[in-house]
């Protein structure tokens, strides 16, 4: 039986997950796969070692989009802003909707490392830590979908699935909206991802838009 030193299979491995980090992730979601794939080579391999834990998730790309929260606005000094968080959230929704789908994570910053959640569902608990971990996450689930249904519509709300997420003990929220055949607007404007971005469409183009659409969906 060959005997193999864990410092050097960890330095192999390694570089073979950071090489191929960015491939995983556009292929099967990044994180998760990467670590099962790493488990399964330590099994394959039968090295008994502690696998090192990652807080990467993603990289923001045009399927991608990484938010920390949704309760308190990037570059607002951590003051608390739901309403605008919300639209924010929603704007990227949207915009995933009336192209080709997308995933939002929130609760990861913009390197694509998990946050966690922790100060938003201290927020939901009215400023009180000690919190029902199933309690807020529930509440964070209600608030989410009900921004969802209220600005986006009943027919982009059956196009979003979400769930909850543990990354190296961070708890994030992963959000899959799926493409859209019916333009979506939020509050009169219909907003569509291009790269990173997401950008209204302009009144002129909305009927071209539209065509284009429905052929793709044809």
């Amino acid at each position: 039986q060959l005997h193999i030193g864990s410092t050097c299979v960890n330095s192999v491995l390694q570089q073979l997950f950071y090489r191929r980090r960015r491939t995983i992730h556009l292929l099967s979601g990044g994180y998760l796969v990467g670590n099962a794939i790493r488990k399964k080579i330590y099994q394959m391999m039968d090295l008994n070692m502690r696998i090192p834990e990652t807080s990467f998730v993603a990289e923001e790309d045009q399927f991608t989009e990484l938010k920390t929260s949704m309760i308190y606005p990037a570059g607002n000094n951590m003051r608390a802003d739901e309403k605008l968080q919300i639209k924010e959230l929603m704007t990227v929704v949207c915009s995933f909707l009336n192209a080709r789908g997308g995933t939002l994570y929130v609760g990861v910053n913009n390197l694509g490392s998990a946050t966690g959640l922790d100060t938003d569902f201290i927020y939901i608990n009215n400023g009180r830590g000690g919190y029902d971990l199933t309690d807020v996450k529930d509440k964070f689930d209600l608030r989410f979908r009900n921004a969802v249904h209220n600005m986006l519509g009943g027919i982009a709300n059956n196009m979003v699935s979400c769930e909850f997420l543990t990354v190296n003990g961070k708890t994030i929220y992963k959000v899959v909206v799926e493409p859209c055949k019916d333009l979506v607007f939020l509050e009169g404007t219909a907003y569509v991802r291009q790269g990173t971005s997401k950008w209204p469409i302009q009144k002129s183009e909305i009927e071209s838009f539209k065509k284009q659409r429905a052929a793709q969906f044809s």
